[in-house]
């Protein structure tokens, strides 16, 4: 399971919004609410279900699956 969230900010809005923000994120992790919808999860299959990709993501996706062991 990854751990982790990418948060773009700015420099006025730094420590205020990061603790919102971790707060936030904590409380619901630990009500245990869901962080994707079935219908997204669906969605996310079929977007990465390699239909349609270029020579070069795939070469890329075989390359993470050999090496880095993706779920």
């Amino acid at each position: 399971m990854n751990n982790f969230l990418t948060v773009t900010k700015t420099e006025e809005h730094v420590g205020r919004v990061l603790g919102e923000l971790k707060t936030f994120l904590r409380e619901y992790m630990e009500a245990g609410k869901p962080v994707f919808t079935t219908g997204r999860i669906d969605q996310m299959k079929h977007e990465t279900d390699g239909e349609g990709d270029s020579e070069t993501v795939q070469k890329i996706k075989h390359l993470l699956d050999e090496y880095v062991g993706r779920p």
